[in-house]
């Protein structure tokens, strides 16, 4: 048995044959889960014990060593035998293993609010310990204070901010971004360069940040100077004008420092890239509970089916020349060490909450991206978007315990993040597999 685990469910799995009876029950141990993880958090400390660290905030492993766990934060990183300890505490037996931060999604979408828990619970489960909201379904200030007792990641919510909006709101959307304590504006769209330019000198003054979809109407120029903070899906470098200055558009976009999160993972999946049998090789595939998977795989017959596998495969064909940009810029981006993202977008047939994170760094880590500079875009470099990089994204005394535990090393090979076992959210830890078996 290798350390820690939570209370043995699978009995429990097989309760009730018909389906609001296992809804009950599968509430009933996410419940005790949830309470078992608040006892662990305000009732004891923890140790993780002889496990290889890789710290995130130098690109080395610390070996064999032990962290201390107290009120939701690491108190201690040392050799076992040298903590402070009073024989109380819980210890994670985690020889031979591997911890490092958990991750941040610096692209999520919340959906209808029936399915929220799932898609937090997911998260969990896959070592994503922090959320940036990139869009909603669901009144995000009001959902702020809805959320308490959840199995949840950190949650960075946002105000959405589009082409309905126009300057005379500028005031009234800042005090609701004030009042509600929102993290950021996502901007989706804009009206006008008068808009965008009111947007962002407020923003400025008040120290706001301001990120998403690059505006149209502006040029690639003046965005990069404008202070807007990051660019999803790389969008306007690859267009035939931006590419011809790619050059000049890169040195502005580390000069400054705007973040990048391309998002390929939702491009390959929207797009058909893996059809017809390369979305099995996903490691969210090899993860995901069974009725997910038949859902999938139903739901691509239907859209074949609709359309046709010819029109069905022209769809990523007229997008392919696009991709083919995006990677080439994304390199480019790499090379000249400016600063990466990692985000997800779960929102395409195979895509799993969380678990999507897996694949969107392995396709990184395909195009020549090194494992160091994948990992640490995805918990340090995530913590300094926010300015945070003194509470989270690495392990360091003082930090927030946001740990992951894996069976293999991730450096060697970023496939390796799909054996994470063991997830501490705050102090609170959670075994993958038992929150997975809720799911199935």
């Amino acid at each position: 048995m290798s350390g820690y685990e939570l209370p043995a469910i699978s009995k429990q799995q097989n309760v009730g044959g018909k389906c609001k009876k296992k809804y009950r029950m599968k509430n009933k141990i996410l419940i005790l889960i949830n309470l078992f993880a608040i006892v662990q958090l305000f009732g004891q400390r923890t140790v993780v014990k002889n496990v290889n660290i890789i710290p995130i905030n130098q690109n080395t492993i610390l070996k064999n060593k032990s962290i201390l766990i107290e009120n939701g934060k690491i108190i201690e990183i040392k050799d076992f035998k040298k903590l402070n300890l009073d024989k109380t505490e819980k210890i994670i037996n985690a020889k031979n293993k591997y911890l490092m931060p958990g991750l941040a999604d610096m692209h999520v979408h919340l959906h209808e609010k029936k399915s929220l828990d799932t898609l937090l619970l997911l998260n969990i489960s896959a070592g994503v310990t922090q959320i940036r909201v990139m869009n909603s379904d669901v009144n995000q200030a009001e959902l702020k204070n809805s959320l308490n007792q959840k199995i949840k990641p950190t949650i960075h919510f946002s105000y959405i901010f589009s082409k309905q909006n126009s300057t005379n709101q500028i005031d009234s959307i800042f005090n609701d971004v004030g009042k509600n304590n929102l993290d950021f504006i996502k901007l989706f769209s804009v009206k006008d360069e008068n808009t965008f330019d009111e947007l962002m000198m407020r923003a400025n003054q008040e120290k706001k940040i301001v990120c998403g979809h690059y505006p149209s109407s502006v040029s690639m120029s003046k965005v990069l100077k404008s202070g807007f903070k990051s660019i999803e899906h790389l969008s306007a470098y690859p267009s035939d004008e931006n590419i011809n200055n790619l050059d000049e558009n890169i040195k502005l976009t580390k000069e400054n420092k705007v973040y990048n999160c391309p998002t390929f993972d939702y491009f390959i999946t929207v797009f058909n890239y893996q059809y017809p049998y390369g979305y099995k090789t996903r490691l969210t595939y090899q993860k995901a509970p069974k009725s997910y998977i038949d859902k999938w795989e139903k739901d691509l017959k239907a859209k074949i089916k609709k359309v046709g596998e010819q029109k069905f495969l022209e769809f990523g064909e007229n997008y392919k020349a696009k991709f083919e940009k995006q990677k080439i810029v994304f390199t480019k981006l790499y090379k000249n060490e400016c600063l990466l993202l990692v985000g997800s977008d779960p929102s395409g047939l195979f895509q799993m909450s969380g678990f999507s994170m897996h694949d969107e760094m392995l396709f990184w880590s395909k195009l020549g991206i090194d494992n160091y500079t994948i990992l640490k875009s995805a918990t340090l470099i995530p913590a300094q978007f926010f300015d945070e990089q003194n509470e989270w994204g690495s392990i360091e005394v003082d930090k927030v315990a946001d740990l992951i535990i894996l069976n293999k090393n991730p450096l060697e090979d970023i496939r390796n993040l799909s054996t994470v076992e063991t997830i501490i959210k705050q102090g609170k830890v959670y075994n993958q597999k038992e929150l997975l078996n809720t799911l199935k």
